[in-house]
């Protein structure tokens, strides 16, 4: 069962252990929402062209 004690044993460790573990875990947060925005800008570029070929498809074409 998760609780507050599971962070406990981080309170007993030596600062500068957690000083040394803290780049780590910000640059793997850094990439990773790099990549989640990278994703997050290619979905919506892929959704917006999705639309258009839809309207063209269901409007424009029709004309022709």
């Amino acid at each position: 069962m998760a609780g507050w004690f599971d962070d406990f044993d981080r309170y007993l460790r030596d600062p500068a252990e957690l000083r040394h573990e803290k780049p780590t875990s910000q640059s793997f947060r850094r990439l990773f929402l790099r990549a989640f925005g990278v994703a997050a800008i290619i979905g919506l570029l892929l959704g917006i062209v999705w639309v258009i070929a839809g309207l063209w498809h269901a409007h424009v074409s029709r004309l022709f």
